[in-house]
């Protein structure tokens, strides 16, 4: 059962979810940051889930146009300083809790025991802390950001994809884009009834995330009707993963022109307001679906370490 602290985390990234949706509509992901994954400073591994949607909406919010984020203790250490008045925004670790030895372990060391027979998975529980981190732009004493090396054409990059996902994107002259789960394959209207490159390269990746969750790939539930609130929710998770890959491919989704989607943002609002978990779960959809799809991109658009979920975990603060 999560506490109460999570709880009031997760209901404050809803509402400000909520609040932007209700202001911009499907313009919520305007000024993205696009410099790179959101990642730490410190150990340059990037943020997955919420803490990275939190972040990037954050950075909306306030302005921010550098990826990076340091906790206050990590600013010190590097004899950084922190502008005065800076404020900070909450991320959430989550690590393993021995029951019996009554201490938090890594998630390395969980399977260990549990490989070796000398604990059961229910031995454990999982718990959460909360840090502070403030982003680079407060910073004084930080290296100049390196922009990411994203030397591939946005054509390039949805090719990559689609090929080793094996889902073609026939530009046969549809009113509309969509996937169509029955034959795992996209179809777009022609690149010029886009407004603008940007428009169709956002519009091209929602639809490369539905295709994700084809029970061949993720396997989501993609039974929802046109208008029901599963098709709404599956919507949710396509927009968030096209803001996922624009950030880590770097690839501008600003100024976007997205009328056709109008429809579901209401049923988003209502969603979240009645239940915060369902954003949450839509993130986290997201971000299984942005790996998926970046795998696929041959080439990284900034240098960083291959971490696994639990090396995130430990070393993410």
């Amino acid at each position: 059962m999560a506490s109460n602290q999570t709880k009031e985390f997760r209901k404050s990234v809803a509402d400000m979810f909520v609040k932007g949706l209700s202001e911009e509509g499907l313009n919520w992901k305007r000024g993205w940051v696009t410099a790179g994954a959101m990642r730490n400073a410190n150990t340059n591994s990037p943020y997955k889930g919420l803490n990275k949607f939190y972040l990037s909406m954050i950075s909306i919010v306030r302005g921010y146009a550098d990826p990076r984020w340091m906790t206050f203790k990590q600013i010190k250490d590097a004899d950084y300083h922190l502008e005065k008045g800076s404020k900070g925004a909450k991320v959430e670790y989550w690590f393993p809790y021995d029951l019996k030895e009554k201490k938090g372990i890594s998630f390395k060391e969980r399977d260990r025991l549990i490989a070796e027979g000398e604990r059961k998975l229910d031995d454990f529980s999982l718990t959460a802390r909360y840090y502070s981190v403030f982003n680079g732009d407060n910073i004084n004493g930080i290296p100049e950001l390196e922009l990411p090396k994203n030397e591939i054409e946005p054509s390039k990059v949805l090719e990559q994809i689609s090929k080793g996902m094996n889902v073609e994107i026939h530009n046969d002259g549809e009113d509309r884009a969509f996937y169509r789960p029955s034959t795992d394959d996209i179809h777009m209207p022609l690149p010029e009834v886009f407004d603008s490159d940007t428009e169709y390269n956002a519009t091209a990746f929602h639809e490369l995330g539905h295709a994700t969750g084809h029970e061949s790939r993720l396997s989501r539930d993609m039974s929802g009707f046109f208008g029901s609130p599963d098709y709404a929710k599956e919507e949710l998770v396509a927009e968030i993963t096209s803001a996922f890959m624009a950030e880590t491919t770097g690839i501008s989704i600003e100024d976007m022109n997205m009328d056709n989607h109008k429809a579901y943002v209401n049923s988003w609002i209502e969603s979240i307001k009645d239940d915060p978990e369902d954003l949450m779960k839509a993130i986290s959809q997201a971000n299984d679906a942005a790996d998926y799809m970046q795998q696929f991109v041959c080439e990284v658009t900034f240098e960083q370490e291959n971490v696994t979920m639990e090396q995130e975990g430990e070393i993410e603060f």
